[in-house]
């Protein structure tokens, strides 16, 4: 028995010594899970933060988007507004634009008759021109014949010197003849 004793205490250090190893290896693996476990819950705390950021921040942009599509939809009704009220106006400048297009049209058959009177004034015109040049050159040409009176007095002088001897003349021969 001591051969079976002997190795049934040799069986059961071994197993002790297994035992031993196995509780060391289970102590490191107990302490590796704890650190990944630390670890796991550390980036899990790290991960939530970062995903709460996000959607914090996600919100904000939410919300600010949000305002911006209100300002836009408010922009939008107040554009459709002008337009509306830029549409009547144009349908209102189309209906002035037709009048003045109207008015146009016979504006410019007043000027069309205007125009032919107006080419049968410078025909006429021409013609005034021309007698007013052949007036001036008339005029011109007595002012030139025309004496001053220095000139007139001297002449009627002369004719009245030649008259004075016509006349001494006519008594001399009418003289003669009653002689």
């Amino acid at each position: 028995m001591s051969l079976e004793r002997s190795w049934l205490a040799d069986r059961v250090r071994a197993q002790e010594h297994a035992i031993a190893v196995l509780s060391a290896d289970v102590r490191g693996l107990a302490a590796d899970m704890q650190v990944s476990f630390r670890q796991l819950a550390e980036y899990q705390l790290r991960s939530e933060r970062q995903s709460e950021a996000r959607f914090q921040h996600l919100e904000a942009l939410v919300v600010a988007t949000r305002d911006e599509v209100r300002v836009v939809q408010e922009r939008t009704t107040l554009l459709e507004m002008r337009t509306g009220s830029l549409e009547n106006r144009m349908a209102g400048l189309e209906g002035r634009m037709v009048g003045l297009e109207g008015r146009m049209e016979k504006v410019e058959g007043r000027l069309e008759a205007l125009e032919g009177r107006v080419e049968r004034l410078e025909g006429r015109m021409e013609k005034v021109e021309g007698r007013l040049e052949a007036l001036e050159e008339r005029v011109v040409s007595i002012e030139e014949k025309m004496v001053t009176k220095e000139d007139m007095a001297a002449l009627e002088a002369r004719i009245m010197e030649a008259l004075a001897q016509i006349t001494t003349l006519l008594n001399a021969r009418q003289g003669g003849q009653a002689n």
